[in-house]
């Protein structure tokens, strides 16, 4: 198991709206269906995972 795909946020958006709290998309037509986990690692060390099904 690996990295399939990263998407660094932090580069993307202003400092306020990461402070703020934001929507992400994150295009995954390309990947095939299989189960997935989307992490979230925020500056302050805090990290949340979710669990992504692709049917």
């Amino acid at each position: 198991m690996g990295i399939v795909k990263e998407v660094n946020v932090q580069e993307n958006y202003s400092k306020e709206a990461n402070k703020t709290g934001l929507k992400v998309n994150i295009d995954i037509h390309e990947l095939p269906k299989d189960t997935y986990y989307l992490q979230g690692v925020y500056s302050n060390g805090k990290v949340q995972s979710t669990r992504v099904v692709i049917q």
